[in-house]
């Protein structure tokens, strides 16, 4: 029974196309721009990501508010605690549907342009967020997804506007914006065959 299993799944995944795709976070980045006194301009970003997207096409990616790192540890506490709040609200999530059968039948180096009308989940509030990004093939099998425009987040759709009061008052500034940028650059691998065969066999 044990046999028959496992040759069934490596035939049932002979294509590229098995599974889901894993967010390799090490190779991915996620950053965003925060615009103070009108004029100043400055990169953050997470640390800390997730993600997958499954053999339906479904993608899903987590980002852990608290991984937040502005180059300034009080200025990181401060967005922690006044504007993102993680003690209630710890990680926000981007979903998404992508047609599986792109990344069945994309070449090698071959480029696809994709919109996403996407859902984001931050600080327990809900909002469509669509996003044109890139989709590419590495040499390794991979799939990077990049933005091909910043994605543009307003603290006021997602009731953080008050937040943004606080840090404005804490370190006595005259503006932030409430509207930020993003952008990201997103790695997934996808476990050939014969590795989830054999993981399926160690966990009988």
């Amino acid at each position: 029974m044990l046999r028959k299993t496992v040759i069934s799944l490596v035939l049932g995944c002979a294509s590229s196309w098995c599974g889901a795709w894993d967010l390799q976070a090490a190779a991915s980045t996620f950053n965003f721009v925060s615009v103070k006194k009108d004029t100043i301009g400055e990169v953050l970003h997470f640390k800390k990501l997730s993600g997958q997207i499954d053999k339906n096409g479904k993608a899903g990616i987590t980002i852990d508010l608290n991984s937040v790192d502005t180059g300034v540890q009080i200025r990181d506490e401060r967005m922690r605690e006044f504007l993102f709040e993680t003690g209630k609200y710890p990680s926000a999530t981007y979903q998404a549907n992508v047609d599986p059968s792109l990344l069945d039948k994309l070449a090698v180096g071959e480029v696809k342009t994709v919109s996403l009308e996407g859902t984001l989940n931050l600080h327990g509030q809900s909002a469509k967020l669509p996003a044109k990004v890139s989709v590419v093939k590495t040499r390794d099998g991979h799939v990077q997804v990049n933005t091909l425009e910043p994605v543009l987040v307003n603290a006021e759709q997602f009731g953080m506007t008050a937040g943004v009061a606080k840090l404005m008052e804490l370190v006595n500034l005259p503006s932030i914006s409430s509207v930020t940028p993003v952008t990201f650059s997103l790695v997934f691998a996808n476990a050939p065959a014969q590795d989830r065969a054999m993981k399926a066999r160690d966990t009988q």
